[in-house]
């Protein structure tokens, strides 16, 4: 693979992550969506170009980067959430729900066949309630959770991005930093 080309794969690779990254931060669900979609092909994607690429080329060695960004990322998710969950369960208040709670179990018991939507419209009188007493809590999980991961993943991939615009291998792309 020439430089140029090299250069044109790493700059549409890392253009996707960026891409990928900024609709994750979108809070509606038919773009999560997207971005999760896009997430699974850009992963497959590095895989595939990671095996076509020489043996120690500058490709080689973004992809590795990347593919270790992932997996890396994956690993402080779970570690995050956790923390997050610790955080969360004790703090919230789910009093606004005990009045809707007694809604569903008679929804249920009334009709066995009760589906999901009839018990969800049950709920719904009870969640603005619940949502706006738990908000702080929920935004202090959420930042908890979410929040280092991000910073993470954007220090790797800018990181990276800066070392392929001008052409540069990364020192120990098998890292964690």
């Amino acid at each position: 693979m020439s430089d140029t080309s090299e250069q044109k794969t790493l700059n549409m690779v890392y253009g996707a992550l960026a891409a990928m990254t900024v609709l994750t931060l979108v809070p509606i669900m038919s773009v999560a969506v997207v971005a999760l979609v896009l997430f699974l092909l850009i992963f497959i994607s590095l895989y595939i170009i990671r095996s076509k690429a020489e043996t120690d080329s500058l490709v080689q060695n973004h992809m590795i980067y990347l593919i270790r960004t992932i997996w890396i990322s994956s690993l402080w998710s779970l570690v995050t959430m956790t923390l997050a969950s610790l955080y969360l369960l004790p703090k919230y208040n789910d009093e606004a729900l005990q009045p809707c709670v007694n809604d569903v179990m008679g929804v249920a018991l009334d009709n066995p066949g009760a589906n999901t939507k009839d018990m969800s419209d049950a709920m719904q009188p009870c969640m603005d309630d619940f949502m706006s007493d738990n908000h702080d809590t929920f935004m202090t999980a959420a930042l908890i959770g979410g929040g280092p991961v991000l910073l993470y993943f954007l220090f790797r991939l800018f990181k990276g991005g800066a070392r392929a615009v001008k052409g540069y291998r990364l020192a120990n792309p098998k890292g964690w930093f």
